[in-house]
């Protein structure tokens, strides 16, 4: 017997009624508002000093990094800032949460 697995957005849930996701290739155009900011992203980094935010341009959603690294761990945007900054620093067991503005990121 095949394994069934059913999805539900709990902001959404009414008995009675269930809504299936697929999640495909869409430009920021195509989703509102309240769909892009609960898209998410998470990286956790285990091994070197330095990791590079993808860019910023277009980005739709949230991005969160967390460092496992047992040491310092440079995070840098390959192009933009993060809050104004060319790089963050996140010592050990430390996370970053940023969002796009549309050319830079923002510390959430």
């Amino acid at each position: 017997m095949p394994i069934t697995e059913t999805y539900r957005n709990p902001e959404q849930f009414r008995p009675n009624k269930v809504a299936d996701y697929t999640i495909t290739d869409l430009t920021e155009a195509e989703l509102d508002e309240a769909t892009r900011d609960k898209l998410t992203s998470t990286t956790i980094v285990t091994t070197g000093s330095s990791h590079s935010l993808t860019s910023a341009v277009d980005y739709v959603g949230i991005i969160t990094i967390k460092n496992n690294t047992g040491g310092i761990l440079t995070v840098t945007p390959v192009a933009g800032t993060i809050d104004g900054e060319a790089s963050i620093s996140l010592l050990d067991h430390e996370a970053l949460m940023v969002k796009s503005d549309g050319s830079n990121w923002l510390i959430i």
